[in-house]
């Protein structure tokens, strides 16, 4: 007999056998509240910041929230106000302070970046006032504590009928935020690139920049540095023809030993995925039904995709999709950021406006899981008892048998027939969870030869 023990997780569940763990939280400082950023801290709970307003006003604070592992507020601080702030990105230093970069509103479409720098608790140590020479996209500090922010330097061409036009930059800071270098982001199109929007890092500081163009034709604007400055590649117009990547650039992320990005048509919408080798080869070119902020592959060479309406998509390592899960999506929230914690799990924060007019809060869901919609139960005759700990937006697990099964029967403890699913005939079978009420379920497995019996826990 096989002794089945499988917990579906849908809210705050803890156990003491499992490190990981997930929840769903909305924080709100004021009227108006949203999430712009988070990261882990080094005591593996979590930071987020974003801004706060009681009036519908320019005029917002910027809170840093600092969370347990399991999402428990342990203390908030407020800074400003500042003329509409945007983060940037923050980071935690080895000693505790945490460093955010944040633009400020000036006039018309200016925005300025800032600094502020804060102990472990919180408590302002340094600000660093608006730099009219550089507007920010996003910050990424490497395990060396050296700081890069993507971003641009802008103007009005009033020879140019007034329009704005940026020059796409790339800047690198040490931890007392000393500016060690500035770099153009380079392409060979025809008047100055756009706006740097995100930078990725690896072990060896290697920069890889992304971000759009002022003008057509409208593709991603990628760039790669050594820790330098120095510009070891980019992608150039032809690339882009060739690759068929003409639209705007969402977001970019490694896999497969290269880079994967995104694109959307602006004639279309269409959303296309690109997958480049080390040497920046093609691999594969697929579309996808979502628009993605985030890219992360994972050890197992599974990529993870997540769109900015809390939608998540996984792909196989060749862009075949294995799953998608719609469980977060509403037209009432929006992701911000998404981050991937120590456990090998994602954190995304965010906004969600109950009356975009009158309420918003800041929304932070933990996964507990890196797997999106479906987890995998092994079962075999050693073992005696088996815990799944989900995802908390899990509906479906998958029994996988040591041979194949002709047909499940599921039971309730007063021994009523719950589901009979017939006509399997594999050694697996995807058991939809979603409608199965907090109770002890016994489960039935038959075949020609046998009968598997065991149980089912299931605590929402």
């Amino acid at each position: 007999m096989i002794r089945i023990v499988i917990i579906i997780v849908w809210t705050i569940i803890v156990s003491a056998v499992n490190a990981q763990t997930g929840f769903v939280k909305t924080y709100s400082f004021g009227k108006f509240t949203g999430a712009h950023q988070v990261i882990q801290t080094n005591d593996s709970g979590f930071m987020v910041c974003g801004a706060t307003t009681d009036t519908n006003t320019l005029f917002y604070k910027i809170f840093l929230l600092k969370l347990d592992k399991k999402g428990a507020s342990i203390w908030s601080k407020q800074y400003g106000p500042f003329n509409y702030p945007g983060i940037a990105g923050l980071c935690q230093l080895n000693n505790g302070e945490v460093i955010i970069a944040f633009d400020t509103h000036v006039s018309g479409i200016d925005n300025y970046l800032n600094f502020l720098k804060t102990d472990a608790n919180g408590d302002s140590l340094l600000y660093i006032p608006a730099d009219s020479t550089f507007s920010a996209g996003k910050l990424r500090m490497a395990k060396s504590e050296n700081i890069y922010i993507a971003g641009a330097k802008g103007w009005y061409d009033w020879y140019d009928y007034g329009n704005f036009h940026s020059i796409a930059l790339i800047r690198k800071y040490n931890k007392n935020l000393q500016l060690l270098w500035e770099k153009r982001i380079q392409t060979d199109q025809f008047g100055p690139p756009g706006f740097a929007t995100n930078v990725l890092l690896d072990g060896q500081e290697r920069i890889t920049v992304s971000g759009n163009f002022n003008v057509l034709p409208l593709g991603p604007l990628i760039n790669e540095f050594d820790s330098s400055g120095a510009l070891t590649w980019y992608l150039t117009i032809q690339d882009i023809d060739l690759l068929g990547c003409i639209g705007s650039s969402a977001c970019i992320g490694r896999a497969n030993g290269g880079i994967i990005f995104s694109v959307t048509s602006p004639f279309t919408t269409q959303k296309l995925l690109t997958s480049l080798d080390s040497l920046h080869s093609l691999l594969w070119q697929k579309k996808i039904p979502i628009h993605p902020v985030f890219l992360q592959q994972w050890d197992n060479k599974k990529i993870t995709v997540v769109s900015n309406d809390f939608r998540f998509m996984d792909l196989t390592e060749n862009g075949d999709s294995i799953d998608m899960n719609d469980d977060y999506s509403n037209s009432t929230s929006a992701i911000s950021e998404v981050a991937k914690c120590f456990d090998e799990t994602l954190i995304a924060v965010g906004t969600n406006c109950i009356n975009c007019t009158d309420h918003s809060e800041a929304y932070v869901v933990k996964f507990q899981s890196n797997v999106v919609g479906i987890e995998e139960l092994h079962l075999n005759s050693e073992e005696a008892a088996i815990h799944v700990f989900s995802n908390p937006c899990y509906k479906k697990v998958t029994l996988i048998f040591s041979s194949p099964i002709q047909s499940l029967r599921i039971f309730s403890t007063d021994g009523k027939l719950f589901g009979q699913f017939d006509n399997i005939g594999e050694s697996k079978y995807q058991l939809d969870v979603s409608g199965l009420k907090n109770d002890m379920y016994f489960i039935e497995a038959y075949s020609n030869h046998k009968v598997q019996r065991g149980k089912i826990l299931v605590a929402h």
